[in-house]
């Protein structure tokens, strides 16, 4: 009834401050994980997984919600990664734009999320060296994590660990390039988790029915 949906959307928006896409909302639509995203006005820490069209899709327009701007942990994997092309299958021109789309938003991302203290950039093909570099220009950032994209140099890595990025108190490149070793450093907070985003997600489907 619109008096439950009311109380569901309330206790979203005011205690949801931590959600994992991919293991929390397995098999929800693009418009249903916006739909979470959007109601959750004190989320601070977001995992999304773009891979493939739904992935890619769900990334696109979830940076257009407000919600973004307030985050402060981020952690997106598989930025530009496809099955069909990983097979052999090739793109389509809607894949192709999609991940050109997807390496615009990670080319536009120092630029519009200022505010993040923590970002996670995992097997995403879509990350070059002049992305990656650009991610120092991320003024509040203090924890950073590349692993896993081997296509990123090792002169790019030096220069996020010794010179662009000098707030960062704990980073981590394993797999990038030839460097099969994290780099971490002491002093790492954790964030605690005021409630759950699965019990939330939960409420939300029952609300807005399947």
């Amino acid at each position: 009834c619109k008096e439950a949906r009311a109380l569901v959307y309330t206790y979203v928006s005011t205690e949801v401050i931590s959600i994992c896409q991919p293991r929390q909302l397995r098999g929800w639509s693009v418009r249903r994980c916006l739909g979470l995203f959007g109601a959750a006005r004190g989320l601070r820490r977001l995992e999304v997984s773009a891979q493939g069209a739904h992935g890619s899709s769900l990334l696109l327009r979830a940076f257009d919600l407000g919600v973004m701007r307030t985050l402060e942990h981020l952690c997106i994997s598989s930025a530009g990664a496809d099955t069909a092309a990983e097979a052999g299958g090739g793109l389509s021109g809607s894949e192709v734009a999609d991940q050109d789309a997807v390496a615009e938003i990670l080319y536009e991302l120092p630029a519009q999320l200022t505010q993040l203290v923590s970002l996670m950039l995992v097997d995403c093909p879509a990350l070059n060296d002049a992305l990656a570099e650009r991610l120092a220009a991320l003024p509040n950032l203090t924890q950073l994590c590349l692993d896993g994209n081997r296509q990123i140099s090792q002169e790019v890595v030096s220069t996020l660990l010794h010179k662009s990025v000098g707030g960062l108190r704990a980073a981590s490149f394993a797999f990038c390039g030839d460097r099969l070793q994290a780099h971490r450093a002491a002093g790492v907070s954790t964030e605690p988790r005021r409630a759950s985003a699965a019990a939330a997600a939960g409420l939300m489907g029952l609300a807005s029915g399947p």
